[in-house]
């Protein structure tokens, strides 16, 4: 992997080169004076749901109705983070993004192979949607965050618009597509670690200016090692778009991607030593407990997919997309057991995998406008289908490793292979048929109605065959007060489906989510400004509990409660300084159990407090122009453990960290230094069954940038 890194590496600096040279214009004569050049990024004077922005603040979403909407008509919260955030805050992963999002937990900490979050309260393994298709759980799907536009998170129960999804709400990034106007840009990094990158966004229209063909390349490859001994994070992501626009009305957009990683699951530590103190001392946050050269996590992702769009008149639009995926991983982990009372011989044992997925999703609806002056409505009605196999193959689980000294490691011990396990085959076909109204009366009124029904058909190759169905809705009111205050309601449901069968050999039901959200958003017609607050509570029923008196037999009957408050603001003062901030309070709690010990009980890794802020201030006014510094906070709260056997490891502590960025732009040119973690505090991100795995230290990246 390393040596393909190095080869993309060469071979992508001499495509972008040779793209810069091309790009060049000729110098102004010499008697001119030469006036810095000011970039402008396609689509930053009329913004569209999928275009650029110009800065951290959107006013448009696709993600809540599939219609291109403005935010402030929109009755469900909904986070925007734009390509400029992305590159400002130095995110290496889409949850890295959500970092100043309200209401979105980190739940993972610091592990380049899985994508692991929750939203209000519920979490999720990765799952996550691409072009409002479903892209893939976390395993061998994570995604690039330089290969998307924007990434927009829709709050609360959503299954009216994506079919099965977490109550928490969905995950939904926006790909670089081509543009009509002629752009590049390459960017080369070096940071902690010993990781650099080099990548590339160029685009433009095939041939001269008006051509019905334009094309878009992003490109990327890293190469480096990470805050833990022997685990690497090398990326390889090539990503080409093309649309042919023949008329004003008709447009098809391909998509393709081609990514390769080389990763290594993060292990975690042991409770002691980690979280808290042991005989021998604290454990380093560097230490590697596995065996390199075996644990691996190599994965490729593959994709192609059409954006199609035909508009018959002003008031009828077809809207139709589909995409072809296939995700591979061979997985190699370690894992600890257990420790001896010395503290410091840990138990291992690993396991070894591969797994493919193959997925084939599409999603087609028409949108109608119709009405007057007085009510308006915008009708889509649409059918969504996704065909998912999944193949487990050469798997064992009973790998077996020699004890480990945590505090003296020695590596190179034999990995015993038990009997192999066999293979796992399943498929699961879903479709749903979806019609939803956004009715506009007169200039204050915005009402939201939609019904879904989806149908799930599961089987594998051990006997199983599920079918699952559930109709979902929900409702929706934004009243415009004036002066740019928009209250707004909303009712919403969500299902997932769940494996498996009840003690009397009923299969189980489809956990079943539903929402109702207060809120208030203020976006004052003569500033770049747009407030939110909300309050919400989720339920989710449905949930399986156990009986302390039968723990082999658990019930469908459990629930689980969550309700908050958040607060976002994002603003541009006086074109010199972006500002985003964001608060949440979730009390996600255990509602219904068979078990009474833990009604009432918070959730664990949830915790109840969350802030954050961040600012990026141009320096111009103090005689540095073309300088600007960047300066955050991220507070996450104390938040309760799962199944620690030591009383004392119970709860994480809370943690608040620092991040800057300094940055100079002149002309074409960018130079940016970021730090994530300032202080380099050492911090439990998440921690379960004797194991913490820890945040991420603090993290240099110098970077280099043109533009034309």
């Amino acid at each position: 992997m390393r040596q393909r890194t190095i080869c993309s590496l060469a071979g992508l600096a001499m495509l972008c080169a040779g793209a810069a040279v091309r790009a060049q214009v000729a110098p102004a004569p010499a008697a001119e004076p030469v006036l810095p050049a000011v970039p402008v990024r396609a689509g930053s004077v009329e913004e569209k749901a999928t275009a650029p922005v110009e800065g951290y603040l959107a006013r448009r979403n696709s993600s809540a109705t599939k219609t291109d909407t403005p935010l402030i008509e929109t009755p469900q919260s909904v986070t925007v983070i734009t390509a400029d955030q992305i590159r400002d805050t130095a995110a290496t992963s889409i949850v890295g993004a959500l970092a100043y999002a309200a209401g979105v937990i980190d739940n993972g900490g610091f592990n380049p192979a899985g994508e692991k979050y929750s939203l209000r309260g519920f979490a999720s393994w990765g799952d996550m949607f691409r072009d409002g298709l479903y892209y893939g759980g976390a395993w061998g799907s994570r995604q690039e965050p330089w290969g998307v536009e924007r990434v927009e998170v829709l709050k609360g129960a959503a299954s009216v618009i994506f079919g099965k999804a977490s109550p928490g709400g969905v995950v939904n990034t926006i790909s670089k597509r081509p543009t009509g106007e002629r752009f590049g840009e390459i960017e080369a990094s070096l940071g902690s670690y010993s990781t650099r990158h080099l990548a590339a966004d160029i685009g433009g229209p095939l041939g001269e200016a008006g051509s019905p063909w334009s094309y878009r390349l992003t490109m990327l490859a890293r190469q480096g090692d990470t805050q833990v001994d022997h685990v690497p994070n090398d990326r390889v992501y090539f990503a080409p778009a093309l649309t042919w626009r023949p008329s004003a009305a008709t447009s098809l957009t391909l998509l393709g991607q081609l990514q390769r990683s080389d990763v290594t699951f993060i292990n975690g530590l042991p409770a002691l030593g980690s979280l808290l103190p042991s005989v021998n001392g604290r454990l380093p946050t560097r230490l590697f407990t596995g065996e390199p050269g075996w644990d691996t996590g190599k994965d490729s992702s593959d994709y192609l997919g059409y954006l199609f769009e035909h508009r018959f008149d002003d008031t009828l639009r077809l809207d139709h997309r589909l995409r072809y995926g296939v995700n591979k991983v061979h997985w190699r982990y370690s894992y600890i057991t257990g420790i001896d009372a010395d503290e410091r011989t840990a138990h291992r044992s690993a396991y070894d995998r591969r797994d493919r997925t193959a997925m084939l999703t599409s999603d087609t609806f028409l949108e109608w406008k119709l009405g007057g002056a007085d009510m308006r409505h915008t009708l889509i009605a649409g059918l969504d289908a996704s065909r998912i196999k999944d193949d487990t193959v050469d798997a064992n689980w009973n790998v077996q490793m020699a004890d480990f000294d945590l505090y003296a490691p020695v590596y190179g011990q034999p990995v015993v292979y038990g009997e192999p396990d066999v293979d796992w085959h399943s498929k699961s076909v879903k479709t749903g048929l979806y019609l939803q109204d956004q009715i506009q009366i007169g200039s204050r009124w915005t009402l939201l109605a939609g019904v879904r029904h989806d149908r799930v058909h599961a089987t594998d190759n051990f006997g199983g065959n599920e079918r699952d169905r559930a109709t979902t809705g929900r409702l929706g009111a934004v009243y415009q007060l004036g002066g740019g205050f928009a209250p707004f309601a909303s009712y919403s449901q969500s299902f997932e489906p769940v494996s498996g069968y009840d003690p009397d050999g009923k299969r189980l039901e489809p956990t079943r989510g539903e929402q109702y959200e207060l809120g208030l958003r203020w976006q004052p017609a003569d500033a770049d400004t747009l407030v939110s607050a909300s309050l919400f509570q989720l339920k989710q029923t449905n949930v399986s509990t156990t009986d302390p008196a039968d723990p082999l037999h658990p019930r469908q009957i459990g629930e689980v409660r969550s309700r908050g408050f958040e607060l976002e603001a994002k603003t541009r003062i006086a074109r010199r300084v972006d500002l985003t901030a964001a608060y949440a309070y979730i009390d996600s709690v255990i509602s219904r159990s068979l078990d009474p010990a833990v009604l009432g009980d918070v959730r664990p890794g949830l915790p109840r407090h969350s802030a954050s802020l961040w600012a990026d201030a141009a320096l111009d006014g103090w005689g540095l122009a073309g300088a600007s510094v960047g300066f955050g906070l991220r507070h996450v709260g104390e938040q309760r453990n799962e199944e620690m056997s030591d009383a004392r490891a119970r709860k994480t502590p809370a943690a608040t960290l620092v991040d800057l960025r300094l940055s100079y732009e002149t002309g074409p040119w960018r130079l940016a230094l970021n730090v994530v973690n300032l202080a380099d505090k050492i911090y439990w991100a998440t921690c379960s069954y004797d194991e913490c795995v820890a945040g991420a230290r603090r993290t240099l990246t110098g970077t280099v940038g043109y533009r034309w």
